[in-house]
């Protein structure tokens, strides 16, 4: 359902959050892995007039929309109950599956390094080595990959 309202939405709102939110790739110009507001001062100023305005549009929104009832509400409800309450874990396990994913990431980091040259945060240099083995691939995820063994 599309919604007319006078506070349009602010299409530079998604530059400005991935800008902030998402980390950065270091470069040897610039090691920062995060962009702060007091990094950029004026584009942090632009971020929070977004926020607002923002708010202002989904307030115009809520209002066009109709009050929930009967089924509706009950779902609303019960999800609501289920993020108040969150999601129980048993941290320490968590922990020993971190460590035993990033003790198999470095042992086949590892041999991968010694068969190819190449780690696994290497991609693009794993595609040309593939493609000096005879295998020419456009893309290393699995369904690709699967079906490339298929054949």
């Amino acid at each position: 359902m599309v919604v007319k309202t006078p506070a349009l939405k602010d299409t530079d709102g998604k530059r400005l959050l991935k800008l902030f939110s998402m980390p950065r790739n270091p470069t040897k110009k610039d090691a920062r892995t995060r962009i702060r507001p007091e990094d950029m001062p004026d584009e942090a100023e632009k971020l929070y007039a977004y926020c607002d305005q923002d708010v202002v549009a989904e307030m115009a929104v809520a209002a066009e929309c109709p009050e929930l009832e009967g089924e509706e509400l009950e779902f609303y409800l019960c999800d609501a109950e289920m993020n108040a309450r969150g999601v129980q874990i048993d941290r320490e396990m968590m922990e020993c599956c971190i460590a035993v994913m990033e003790a198999t990431l470095a042992r086949y980091d590892a041999e991968l390094r010694e068969l190819t040259g190449c780690g696994v945060d290497e991609l693009e240099a794993l595609k040309k080595w593939l493609a000096t083995q005879g295998l020419v691939v456009g893309s290393l995820d699995a369904e690709h990959l699967n079906a490339l063994l298929k054949e």
